[in-house]
């Protein structure tokens, strides 16, 4: 995906979450997928929780997010006790957020993949 097509879809979640969660706080991560620090695209904040949100988008069916960004957003989480999305946009007609603690298993291991389905 090109640098402007992911700060767009980041903009769109942000802009989706706060007209659908009222009470939060969402920032953007400025340089997410350039720095070796940044875990995340977004970071959402209620008065209950705290979301780590990777945003994704795809013209396919379902999406596999698997591999070392996952792995380090799932750890990242645990250590802040904040719960880690993968908030997916499907050929530019929806939004699905899917809490990647319920998809894990008990170890996180590199070779293990997470489908996310667009669910009509």
């Amino acid at each position: 995906m090109k640098k402007k097509h992911c700060l767009e879809f980041e903009r769109k979640c942000r802009d989706y979450i706060l007209e659908n969660i009222s009470g939060c706080h969402v920032v953007r991560v400025a340089g997410s997928g350039q720095q070796n620090e940044a875990v995340s695209d977004l970071i959402l904040l209620t008065k209950i929780s705290k979301y780590l949100i990777e945003v994704k988008s795809t013209k396919e069916k379902k999406f596999c997010f698997c591999g070392q960004q996952r792995i380090k957003l799932i750890e990242t989480s645990k250590k802040i006790n904040a719960i880690p999305i993968l908030a997916v946009r499907f050929k530019r007609r929806r939004w699905v957020f899917s809490n990647l603690l319920i998809a894990e298993t008990q170890t996180v291991r590199p070779n293990t993949k997470c489908y996310i389905g667009d669910i009509e």
